[in-house]
């Protein structure tokens, strides 16, 4: 038998708000002796020809009904839904005059006339392969409490039997149909939660809306608040009123929408069902709960400073796709469950609820290949739900296995488990009474040995081949004991990494293929780490990173709370491409606790080509090097 130890270097020092809130999120946690003192990724996206940036960190301005606070109550249990992007671009196929072009986006990315859009997509969609009650039977089959479909995307075509506008599907497309309110009826037969995608500010086929720059000019301040108040805001009343209870509107790109006009879309919504939940793209510093950059994940637990505020579980939100781009593609390769199942884990033991993506083509069918890994996904939450539904996150901020809690259960989740392996896991104080597998039936205990903070587990002999293998304990006491991680020097070095920081904002985050940030762009952005100094003196610091050549000149700064080192980006010839690169020296006069935090203080301008705008500046770590000793 094979007897492999997995020592697991740890960290979990709260971030700004972590430490108010955790003893208030569901998993209660006690941290004992607490001293005071991808770029894969970029393919799997398509970015904007304008700037949507939005307001960092979580929004703070829209308060919480009696209704709404239910509703999130339900989505902290839930954990998963079914995105789908589905409009005319499904017809194209994302092919454009025989040249490949992003799906959903394939009007802007192939600068595609208004008039022409109309007649090529617009005019020939069809509810040919269309079934609501299919959609909703695949959304129970992957184990989803709620649906989120696209009424309106960017190119301004309503999927829904509008009367603000006749560019619908039921009108302009000549079906006759409304596929929403189908879809409304068969979900609610299904005991699914039904939420509307509804792009308020992008607009390609209004003069007045934002993006198509191939057709209109830049639409004045009065041009745009005329759209937004007589189509934008409009359509999403006719979304609230005609189609029954719904649990969530989202919404996009907020771009130039203040927090007036935030204000509101908000108050007209809570007007007619109170209990909507509103995500943070809707713009203005508003919304229920924040939405994490495109594919975006932080790189440890994440926690809503509404928490403490609203006395209530406020997960984070992040999104991803069973294809590449969001919204069908004729030549998109379909990424296998696995990923999925691992996607989920992670953003549940982070403190998050994942939306999982298909593209249903221009007939309204979503392909088997699709459906099928859907249905893969509800097969793995048929035997591990326990540790994912109504689950709080991990009790450790970061730690190499992902882990969810329930009351005295912690749920451990290991990637391709081996079969009569021990794994040590580091860290755990509170006793553990019993561990067995989900999988396993009988529930067997499985072989344990606890000392100190070090627990060692031995799997049986014979495990079920599963993507992730839940492994659960039931432990003697709540709320959860785990040790001080406070950060400690080796050798007088510190090495800080990305994947082991705090981020103010799900704006960007932790890339996990490339062990780096992700989309670390903005001015104000924050990543930090907690170290325990035990050897005051003088430390060079050094940051390992990358930048492509248009990325060079990003100006960040690395502080310890008295000092700051203000640092240049350096070019490296590819996003990928990490070097060491010294940047100063941080004094530390006494030993104790200090927080390290690098920002973004002065951005590049944005972007102006298509090409330049892939290109990245991404950070790997810091390194902290004693020079001399404090005398």
């Amino acid at each position: 038998m094979a007897n492999n130890k997995i020592i697991i270097p740890l960290n979990t020092q709260m971030n700004k708000f972590y430490n108010a809130v955790k003893y208030i999120i569901g998993a209660s946690i006690i941290i004992t002796s607490l001293q005071v003192s991808s770029d894969d990724n970029v393919s799997l996206h398509t970015e904007p020809d304008i700037d949507f940036s939005l307001v960092e960190g979580a929004p703070t301005k829209t308060n919480f009904t009696a209704e709404s606070r239910a509703s999130m109550q339900q989505l902290y249990h839930d954990k998963i839904g079914l995105f789908i992007h589905w409009g005319p671009y499904a017809v194209l196929g994302g092919m454009y005059q025989g040249k490949r072009s992003a799906g959903e986006w394939i009007m802007n990315r192939a600068v595609i006339p208004v008039k022409t859009y109309e007649q090529i997509a617009a005019k020939k969609i069809d509810l040919a392969g269309f079934n609501a009650d299919d959609w909703a039977q695949l959304a129970q089959d992957a184990g989803m409490g709620f649906v989120v479909v696209t009424a309106k995307h960017h190119d301004g075509f309503a999927m829904f039997d509008s009367k603000v506008s006749n560019y619908d599907i039921t009108d302009f497309s000549g079906t006759g149909r409304d596929p929403m309110k189908e879809l409304a009826e068969a979900v609610k037969d299904k005991g699914i939660r039904l939420g509307f995608y509804y792009s308020q500010t992008q607009d390609w086929h209004e003069s007045g809306g934002i993006g198509n720059t191939w057709d209109f000019t830049k639409p004045s301040k009065k041009a745009f608040s005329a759209y937004l108040n007589n189509k934008a805001i409009a359509q999403v009343e006719e979304l609230v009123q005609n189609y029954g209870d719904l649990a969530m509107m989202w919404f996009d790109t907020p771009g130039p929408i203040n927090s007036d006009d935030a204000g509101k879309l908000i108050a007209m919504v809570n007007k007619n069902q109170p209990q909507v939940l509103m995500n943070s793209r809707i713009g203005g510093g508003h919304g229920h709960f924040e939405s994490a950059k495109d594919h975006g994940f932080p790189p440890g637990v994440y926690v809503d400073a509404k928490n403490a505020i609203e006395n209530i579980n406020i997960p984070w939100q992040t999104h991803t796709s069973v294809v590449n781009p969001w919204g069908y593609t004729s030549w998109a390769n379909v990424r296998p469950a696995a990923e999925f199942i691992d996607n989920l884990v992670e953003v549940v033991s982070k403190g998050g609820v994942l939306l999982l993506n298909v593209a249903p083509d221009g007939h309204g069918s979503i392909p088997e290949a699709q459906a099928q890994v859907l249905r893969e996904l509800g097969q793995w939450l048929t035997i591990n739900g326990e540790a994912i539904y109504d689950a709080d996150a991990s009790p450790f901020s970061h730690h190499k296995y992902p882990m969810t809690v329930k009351g005295n259960k912690l749920y451990i989740h290991l990637m391709e488990a081996i079969a009569g392996e021990s794994y040590e896991i580091d860290g755990l104080l509170s006793r553990v009474k019993k561990a067995y597998l989900l999988a396993d039936e009988n529930k067997d205990s499985l072989s344990i040995n606890q000392q100190g903070r070090s627990l060692q587990i031995t799997l049986p002999a014979t495990i079920k081949a599963e993507t992730i293998t839940v492994l659960a304990l039931s432990l003697d006491e709540t709320p959860i004991r785990i040790a001080d991680q406070t950060m400690q020097a080796l050798d007088n070095n510190f090495k800080l990494p990305v994947k082991l920081s705090y981020i103010n904002s799900l704006r960007f985050g932790y890339d996990k293929k490339n062990d780096a940030s992700f989309h670390w762009t903005h001015n104000g952005q924050i990543m930090s780490w907690h170290i325990n100094i035990s050897v005051p003196g003088r430390y060079q610091i050094f940051s390992e990173q990358a930048a492509d050549n248009t990325r060079a000149g990003i100006e960040y700064t690395v502080s310890n709370g008295q000092q700051t080192i203000t640092a240049l980006s350096v070019a490296t010839g590819s996003k990928k491409q990490f070097k060491e690169i010294e940047l100063g020296i941080l004094s530390f006069a006494k030993p104790g606790h200090y927080q390290i935090s690098t920002e973004i203080t002065k951005r590049l301008p944005f972007a102006q080509t298509k090409t330049s705008r892939l290109d990245k500046f991404n950070l790997r770590s810091l390194t902290m090097k004693l020079l001399v000793e404090q005398q």
